[in-house]
């Protein structure tokens, strides 16, 4: 999975990467057969734009499967 941290860092499989870093391993998990699919977490405060732009970048190495990982409310935090 990636992780969008609130200050945009990137973690892939909880590894801190580069932006640069990123798109290479996309390219190559996107050459696997079956190809993985890439499950995107992003902080709440991240804005969409950012979001959108790895969604692109993925799109471009060839990535098929993206999807988002979502985290059940806090209780008292809705």
């Amino acid at each position: 999975d990636l992780a969008i941290k609130e200050d945009g860092s990137l973690y892939l499989q909880d590894q801190p990467v580069t932006e640069t870093g990123l798109k290479s391993q996309l390219a190559v998990a996107a050459q696997k057969t079956p190809q993985p699919e890439l499950q995107i977490r992003a902080d709440k405060a991240i804005q969409w734009k950012v979001v959108r732009k790895i969604i692109s970048d993925a799109k471009g190495q060839g990535m098929v499967h993206v999807g988002f990982m979502t985290t059940a409310p806090t209780p008292g935090r809705e």
